[in-house]
Order: structure tokens, then sequence, then C-alpha cells
């Protein structure tokens, strides 16, 4: 019996001891395969990250192109909206310049008519002038006339 009872101790001890052996290789195995799995994950979330570098250096790169775009744009209306300007005030400036030609054109022929209405008042008077010589000296003469 004491032989029987070793042996079964025995056999048990050997059979505590293969589970040990079992569950440290069960153990080194996940362990080896967490730890393999871990680097995969450190990969991938690596290739994750630069992607996503990648993807934000692109879209910065991508703002700057629009923004310079949209700044190259600005100007172009900018320099459109100058351009327009200067079309207008060049314009008004032409219409003034045409205007006060035009009123200085209004002012000499005012001027204008107004000698020519001072002429002719002045040659009335002449006329008149000549008319009264004319008649003082036909009266003058028909005096003379008479007298003799």
């Amino acid at each position: 019996m004491r032989a029987r009872l070793a042996e079964e101790r025995n056999k048990a001890a050997l059979h505590l001891e293969q589970l040990r052996v079992q569950k440290e290789k069960d153990t080194r195995s996940l362990h080896a395969r967490l730890v393999s799995e871990r680097r995969d994950y450190d990969a991938k979330l690596v290739a994750a990250n630069q992607t996503l570098m990648a993807s934000n250096a692109k879209l910065d790169q991508n703002a700057r192109e629009l923004e310079a775009k949209q700044a190259a744009e600005a100007a172009k209306a900018a320099l459109g909206a100058v351009r327009r300007e200067r079309k207008a005030a060049k314009k008004a400036e032409k219409a003034a310049r045409a205007a006060a030609e035009a009123q200085q054109r209004a002012e000499e022929a005012e001027a204008r008519a107004k000698l020519r209405a001072e002429r002719r008042v002045q040659h009335e008077k002449n006329r008149a002038k000549n008319a009264a010589r004319r008649e003082a000296a036909a009266k003058a003469a028909e005096e003379r006339t008479v007298q003799l």
C-alpha cells in the first residue's frame, strides 16, 4: 500500500510537473503571441501616424495653395476695382472738361452776342446822328438857298 501511495504520489507529482510545464509553455506562447500582436499593432499605429502626418501635410499644402489663390483672386479683383475707378475718374474728368469747355463757349458766345448788340446800338446811334447831320445840313442848305 505504501508503495502504491508512493507510486500515486509520484504519478501526481509527475502530473503536477507536466501541468506546470504545460502552463509555463502556454504562458510563454501567450506572451510571445501578445508581444507579436503588440509589435504588429505598433507597426500599424506607426504606419497610420505616418499616413496621418502625410495627409496633414498635404492638407496644409492645399490650404496654403488655396489661401494663395484666394489672395491672388482678391488682388485681381482689387486691381479690377482700381482700374474701374480710374476709368470712371477719367470719364468724370473728361465730362467735367467738356462741361467747362461748353460753359466757356457759351460765355464766349454770350460775350459775342453782347458785343454785336452793343455794335448794333452804336451803329443805330451813328445812323441817327448821321441822319440828324444830313437833315441839319439839308436844312442849312435850304436856308442858304432861301437867303439867296
